[in-house]
């Protein structure tokens, strides 16, 4: 039973909602129970009116338990013939195009209320563009049969009219009320070759003149027949890309008499239910019945009602708390537990990275509440704020100033935030300059979860599952990138292939061995960090990733899970790779300024920082199977100890430009810092080393550690506020440290 019930469950979820973790799903659109239909005086009915032998079957009510999917935005936006998939609904409701009662929802997982208005912003739907309009009407003036002499003569005479507005007067009977006139001429050609010519032209006119000004034709894609359906709960009005949300999905019956064959009995009424949810399994079959045995034996929903209330007050993606809510949650607990009585209790703005801007001008510090402050380093003073939509994935500065006035130069970060494309802005006035889209064959957006810019700066590298996308900076907008793909397909054997999710990305230079090969110039190499615990080094030259580019189109074989035109197997570039020893993931990985060969990698959960001198690696045999190397490998050279073992978080370091210091923090808020020339005469591979200077920074956590370059004795931290029953400071600190 058990094995039946999951399978049922597995091929409802199939179809209904998909996209929606299990977790979720169980958590937030399961009911508790279901609703219930008294069949009880319905039964007594039909006992007294034995003439007309009423029957009374079970109600199919098994199936409601997924009315609070098909209550959420994106579904309602898709059922209503807005967009091409669930995917693109929840699409345009990410990027702000939908709004519900006159306010833009960005959260796809609102459950709509009765008498709710949805509207959609009509340029973002894509049946309503005019390319699509001239290829349909260029299809039905080729299948239409051949006109008479008389209507051919007439042709010319509409022409002057359907020149002067070409847009409204090729898609006006395919849109909203002229939609029906279509339909009952489509099917009697016999009837629509009678009628005159000269009264076509009129009535094609008259609808047009129906549409109201500033209100765009509908068209719709090809294929789209199985989707032609709107639920009875929904009220849509396509003149206006609006629609009214009336009433939940529930049930709905009526009458049907019907006759048995078997005898001469009268006729029978018997009363037939209907379900608002669109399913292509039937309402009433064992399906819904053994997936909701599934949910109350196996999965119970387990929800509360503070919860509840605190996901009220989120915006951006289902499952992540505003700060207004998490507030309200926190002086919840505090007076609960009673140690925040008389204590005012924060929020979470705590900074975490990303340091200062190349020339050391500005300072960008990122808080959990997916806000971006920059912070002027003359006064540290909030000059701008970036608020992302949605949870923020990694920054990162540009290396040169986008522009300069007479009072200040202007520099451009790239943010990357989870189902957005990736952002180009300027800090200083918060002006978005560009954006670079990774799409999906699902329609969905990836985003990067590292981002690094390349030495050339006209390259931007990002970081997804089993991939590096390289973005051209001249080329913005979508699939415009090329792939670097790392998995195992890309390999040649099976045991090949660097697997994970690329969490750290490092542009750096190859050994100059290698500049003789790219005629002198040095060649541009890639390190990939990976949560599962694998560096991989790549060449990244532009003119190598030409040649080994493969066209998706004639001969990548792969499924485009990213999007890209062109791909590029890792293992045509890989130069070395290994699987570190210490850890649960790499975090950051950083090459030393001077030295193009020394790379230092952190991992989560570890007590040590590794520094690694890959000239010991390039030339090792099977680059790209990744295994694991040990503690005394030559190339290890030294551990540099930091209290990281028992934190989950990000701890960041940085190196100065002029490659003398790299400063780091730990989870007891102290800051190490260590000079190079101690770390490079290390007595034997893997010795620990200790830092040369070591001080208190803060109460809790230091997230990120940056060396300020305008001067060599500073240094900058930065604080986490700690979730528990001291709250700690978050802040941002300048320190002066004098090393000499």
């Amino acid at each position: 039973m058990y094995q039946q019930r999951w399978r049922s469950k597995r091929l409802l979820r199939g179809y209904h909602g998909d996209w929606i973790p299990e977790r979720r799903f169980r958590r937030w659109f399961l009911p508790t129970h279901l609703p219930s239909f008294a069949s009880l005086p319905a039964a007594k009915r039909g006992k007294k009116e034995s003439g007309s032998a009423l029957d009374t079957p079970v109600p199919p009510v098994l199936n409601l338990f997924l009315r609070d999917v098909e209550r959420r935005l994106d579904v309602v936006v898709f059922r209503c013939c807005f967009a091409h998939s669930a995917y693109h609904s929840r699409s345009l409701v990410l990027h702000g195009k939908v709004s519900v009662n006159g306010q833009p929802i960005t959260d796809p997982g609102k459950l709509l209320e009765e008498g709710d208005l949805i509207s959609v912003e009509p340029e973002s739907i894509p049946m309503l563009n005019k390319q699509i309009a001239k290829r349909v009407q260029q299809d039905r003036e080729r299948l239409a049969p051949k006109a008479p002499e008389a209507e051919a003569k007439a042709a010319p005479e509409a022409a002057p009219e359907a020149e002067t507005a070409p847009a409204e007067s090729e898609a006006a009977p395919a849109e909203g009320e002229a939609a029906p006139a279509e339909g009952e001429a489509a099917p009697a050609e016999g009837e629509a070759a009678e009628t005159a010519p000269a009264e076509a032209a009129p009535a094609a006119k008259k609808a047009q003149d129906t549409l109201p000004p500033g209100v765009l034709p509908f068209h719709l894609p090809p294929f789209a027949a199985p989707f032609l359906f709107i639920p009875p709960y929904l009220d849509v009005s396509f003149r206006t890309c609006s629609a009214i949300y009336m009433r939940h999905p529930t049930l709905t019956s009526h009458l049907a008499r019907s006759r048995d064959q078997s005898d001469n009995s009268q006729p029978r009424a018997q009363r037939v239910f209907q379900s608002d949810i669109p399913t292509p399994y039937p309402a009433g079959g064992e399906m819904f019945g053994l997936a909701w045995e599934f949910y109350v034996r196996n999965a119970p929903r387990v929800r509360g009602d503070e919860r509840r209330t605190k996901v009220e007050g989120r915006y951006g993606r289902s499952g992540f708390e505003s700060a207004r809510a998490w507030e309200s949650d926190r002086r919840r607990v505090a007076i609960r537990r009673g140690w925040g009585r008389k204590r005012r209790i924060s929020l979470p703005t705590s900074p975490l990275s990303r340091g200062p801007s190349p020339d050391g001008s500005l300072f960008l510090a990122r808080a959990e509440s997916h806000v971006l402050h920059i912070f002027d380093a003359s006064d540290f003073r909030c000059i701008q704020t970036y608020r992302a939509p949605t949870p923020v994935l990694d920054v990162s500065w540009y290396l040169y100033p986008a522009t300069a006035d007479d009072e200040h130069v202007h520099w451009c970060f790239a943010v990357s935030g989870r189902d957005m494309p990736v952002r180009l802005v300027d800090a200083r006035i918060g002006e978005l300059k560009a954006t670079y889209a990774m799409v999906n064959h699902i329609e969905e957006y990836v985003a990067p979860n590292a981002l690094a810019f390349g030495h050339d700066c006209a390259r931007l590298y990002g970081g997804v599952a089993e991939a590096v996308a390289v973005f051209q900076l001249a080329a913005p907008g979508a699939n415009q990138h090329m792939a670097l793909d790392l998995s195992a397909a890309s390999a040649s054997d099976a045991q090949g292939g660097q697997r994970g999710l690329v969490s750290a990305l490092a542009p750096g230079w190859a050994p100059r061995a290698f500049d003789e090969e790219n005629g002198g110039q040095p060649l541009e190499i890639l390190a990939v960090g990976t949560f599962s615990g694998t560096i991989g080094l790549y060449v990244t030259d532009a003119h190598w990733l030409a040649n080994a580019a493969v066209r998706r189109q004639a001969q990548w074989v792969a499924p485009p899970r990213h999007g890209a035109e062109e791909s590029v197997a890792g293992e045509h570039v890989c130069l070395c790779g290994w699987r570190v020893a210490e850890g649960a993931g790499i975090t950051q990985l950083a090459w030393h300024p001077m030295h193009r060969n020394i790379l230092v990698v952190a991992m989560r959960r570890s007590s040590h920082l590794f520094v690694y001198d890959t000239s010991y690696l390039y030339g090792m045999a099977d680059p790209f199977h990744f295994r694991r190397l040990p503690l005394t490998d030559p190339s290890l050279i030294a551990r540099l100890d930091r209290r990281a073992k028992h934190t989950h978080q990000r701890l960041w370091f940085d190196i100065d430009a002029q490659g003398e210091y790299l400063v780091t923090g730990d989870d007891q808020g102290d800051v190490s810092i260590w000079a190079w020339d101690t770390i490079l005469q290390g007595t034997a591979p893997g010795a620990s080393v200790p830092p040369t200077v070591q001080f208190h920074a803060h109460a809790g956590a230091r997230h990120w550690s940056a060396v300020h370059s305008s001067s060599e004795s500073s240094d900058a931290s930065s604080s986490d506020e700690e979730h528990g029953p001291v709250p700690n400071e978050a802040v941002t600190a300048l320190w002066a440290c004098k090393l000499h």
